[in-house]
Formats: structure tokens, sequence, C-alpha cells
């Protein structure tokens, strides 16, 4: 009699075992089915799900063929149905982004983002000193009528372009620019407003 229960204990073991792994399978599918479902991945109830509509090609806006402006360069909008030139919209458009002042060094060049801000909201300064790696440049503002070294602020050059950034509580139109002292030479200074 013990050989007899020894295949039927091997037998219910195998049995309950795969019991089991079909048990763990079903509440896996099920969890599958269920996350599915709740992300829209079914691509079912015959809207577009989000990520259908991800996967979908988009309009492809062409890349600017510049990091910054070019000084002395300017793009010629082509003409609007109308027949009028886009040249005083787009001009707009830029002096809304960026207000700059055209005084500064050949070549070096400063903008501001964004232009309207809150107190100590951050201000982005980049622009562009060309063949002037390494050296490191000054952020000023003009108060009192004069240029003062904005405190514990500078950016370093690097491929002929520099970044930085500033907060500042003053309000109204405050006007940065960059100053490297090493040559003397300034940027164009450009307004923010603080309000």
């Amino acid at each position: 009699m013990d050989d007899h229960r020894g295949p039927s204990q091997l037998q219910t073991v195998m049995l309950k075992g795969a019991a089991v792994l079909v048990g763990v399978c079903v509440v896996i599918a099920i969890g599958t089915l269920i996350m599915v479902k709740a992300l829209g991945l079914d691509g079912g109830g015959g809207g577009r799900s989000a990520t259908t509509a991800a996967l979908e090609p988009q309009p492809v806006s062409p890349l600017p063929t510049t990091a910054l402006p070019v000084p002395g360069r300017s793009d010629q909008p082509a003409a609007d149905k109308s027949g009028k030139s886009g040249h005083h919209h787009a001009a707009a458009r830029h002096d809304h982004r960026t207000r700059r002042d055209h005084s500064g060094a050949k070549g070096f060049r400063l903008t501001a983002t964004p232009v309207v801000v809150k107190p100590m909201e951050r201000i982005n300064l980049t622009g562009s000193y060309p063949r002037h790696d390494n050296m490191d440049i000054e952020v000023q503002r003009f108060e009192g009528g004069q240029w003062s070294t904005f405190a514990g602020v500078s950016a370093s050059v690097d491929l002929g372009t520099f970044q930085t950034y500033v907060m500042t509580g003053r309000s109204g139109a405050n006007r940065f620019r960059m100053f490297d002292p090493a040559s003397g030479k300034a940027s164009n200074a450009v307004t923010v407003t603080v309000d």
C-alpha cells in the first residue's frame, strides 16, 4: 500500500502547483487588462486614446538655422495671402519676446527672457560674444544714472555664447547689460519690467 501513496501524493502536489500557476496567470491577465483599459491603451471606445494621438505624426515646424540672432542679418518673411509682407508682424512678435537696445559692441549681443516678471522671478540672460571664449563677463544694471555691477552674477563665454540669470525685487523697468572688464566692452542693453 505504501507504493500507491507515493505516486498519488506526487500527482496531488503537481495538480495543486498547476492550479496555483493557472490562478497566478489569470490574476496577471486580469490586472493587465484593467491597466490597459485604465490607461486608454486599448484603442477602443470609438475615440482616440492619448497614447494613440501622441504616436501619430505631428506637423513639423522648421528648426532655427542659428542658435542666436546674427547681427546685421534679417530674415525676410514671405508675403501672406493678402500680399503684404509679414516683416512688420514678425518684428512685433520679436519685440514682444525680447526688447533689445542695439548700442552694444559689434558681436556682443544680449537677450533677456521673459521681459515682464514678478518680483524675484528668474530673468534669463543669454547672448553671444564671438571670439572671446573662456572670458568671464559681468552682469550690470543701470541705476542712479550709471551702470553698476550686479553683485555675485557673472557668466563665462563658451563657444562664443553665454548664459546666466538674475532675480530682482526692484519694481519697474530694469535695464541690464553684460560687461567685459578685461576689454571695457559692453553688450547692448535689455529692459525687463518687474511688476
